[in-house]
């Protein structure tokens, strides 16, 4: 156990020499994954918005609307998949 505690503190310790002694790297480093981070948030919330927006268009149309499509419905009498 005690070689354990003794492995993770060297590694610990190397990591934060190796950090000191590359600051430009380390510090874009975590602005890279800082900003990947927040693109893929806020990419989830524009499109968690714009599929809000949608479904409040639609349901300003109301519920007595038709829905037309270029192919007819898939049904065992016209042979679609059913």
């Amino acid at each position: 156990m005690k070689r354990l505690i003794y492995e993770v503190t060297e590694a610990v310790r190397i990591a934060f020499a190796q950090i000191r002694a590359h600051k430009l790297r380390s510090m874009l480093t975590a602005l890279g994954v800082i900003i990947g981070i927040m693109a893929v948030t806020l990419m989830g919330t524009a499109i968690r918005g714009m599929d809000i927006s949608f479904k409040q268009s639609l349901a300003m149309l109301g519920d007595d609307v038709l829905h037309v499509q270029k192919w007819p419905w898939p049904t065992s009498t016209t042979g679609g998949i059913t």
